[in-house]
């Protein structure tokens, strides 16, 4: 299972101070104790499917649709091939691509799921969308990469996070330590729509790892914010933001304009807010040309 109480210790869910700040609701998405979740672990199923075999991701997620054990689901070869989407309706599935032959899918549904990851060695190559659920894509050590655009709505999340393994932290889960740094590269290729009470979250914990938000290669809207919608984002290559209808969005740490098209612009009506260090991104309101950060 992937390491989400590390991401919470790591600060990647924001903050209740910062959550009320920013509009939105400031419970725990994820939360759960450590005991918890090791026991958890220590019964959770996994299941590999070859999709060059012809088996799909669907037909075990039908298979162990009413099972309670958290399902972890290694994709080996391209099942963009023999299935149209993969649509995830119940709780705990984390789906990771195969070391030696990294797993391919095609169009994802999370509709309700809760705690469903995406890891290590996966290519999403179609569209990837969220409805009333929480997703975390995190890579530890591999590659990922989504295709398609990426559809954040109705009061859910998607978290986003560089793993650091356990040998780049100190006794007080800090980062320094003296092993060579983990993490692979999560890079989205498509526009990305944060609606409707939702909330991006975005870091890079540690490591040699990078998240990189390419965005399309419109002049403006690589990210779209909007209905009390927010996103927190830290040492992370993003473009061109849009924040509409008191929507907000927080930076931190090395924040870094991609490479490409358009002007790498945060835009804002008179009813949105940014706050932290925008780096190289470029801060206005588009209709009144007001420098729309916060206090």
């Amino acid at each position: 299972m992937l390491k989400i109480i590390k991401c919470l210790r790591s600060g990647l869910v924001v903050s209740t101070i910062t959550a009320i700040s920013m509009g939105i609701s400031a419970g725990p998405v994820f939360a759960q104790e450590d005991d918890d979740k090791e026991d958890k672990e220590a019964s959770s199923r996994e299941v590999l499917v070859d999709c060059d075999k012809g088996q799909t991701v669907t037909q075990t997620l039908v298979q162990f649709a009413n099972d309670t054990k958290p399902l972890e689901i290694t994709i080996k070869g391209n099942c963009a091939n023999n299935e149209d989407e993969v649509q995830i309706e119940r709780r705990q599935v984390d789906l990771v691509g195969d070391e030696e032959n990294p797993g391919t899918i095609p169009d994802m549904l999370v509709d309700g799921g809760r705690q469903v990851g995406i890891g290590d060695n996966l290519t999403l190559d179609g569209n990837l969308a969220i409805g009333d659920g929480s997703v975390e894509v995190v890579s530890e050590t591999g590659d990922i990469t989504i295709n398609g655009e990426i559809f954040v709505d109705s009061q859910s999340l998607l978290a986003i996070y560089i793993e650091p393994s356990d040998d780049d932290e100190d006794s007080n889960g800090e980062l320094g330590g003296d092993e060579e740094p983990s993490g692979g590269t999560i890079t989205v290729n498509g526009r990305i729509w944060v609606v409707n009470h939702s909330l991006l979250a975005v870091q890079r914990g540690g490591g040699d790892g990078m998240v990189i938000l390419n965005g399309t290669e419109d002049f403006y809207n690589d990210i779209i914010v909007s209905l009390q919608s927010s996103i927190d984002i830290t040492n992370t290559s993003v473009g061109n933001i849009s924040l509409e209808r008191d929507s907000h969005a927080a930076f931190n740490g090395n924040v870094t304009a991609k490479d490409g098209y358009g002007n790498n612009t945060i835009s804002c009506d008179s009813e949105s807010r940014v706050w932290g260090d925008t780096g190289e991104l470029n801060v206005y309101d588009p209709v009144t040309f007001i420098y729309c950060k916060g206090d």
